[in-house]
């Protein structure tokens, strides 16, 4: 599953395996790299989960000090 800020899966590609990745953006918007949280324990592959929230805030910041604007901004054309 995806939306625009973050990836998951819920342990139906590979069962027990849970995981959640955010892109790291780079000058012009676009992904350089990925941050990923893996879990074969806790329910993280889901978006409101702590661990999510945190993960989103990091991928932001990470953005932000490698030159790219905010995620909630225009992408730049």
């Amino acid at each position: 599953m995806c939306s625009s800020d973050l990836a998951w899966v819920d342990g139906g590609y590979i069962p027990g395996l849970r995981a959640i990745a955010c892109p790291v953006l780079d000058y012009q918007g676009e992904a350089a790299a990925a941050i990923t949280l893996v879990s074969a324990m806790e329910p993280i592959a889901d978006p409101k989960h702590p661990a999510a929230r945190i993960l989103i805030e990091c991928s932001k910041r990470v953005s932000e000090q490698a030159g790219s604007f905010p995620l909630t901004a225009a992408r730049r054309t």
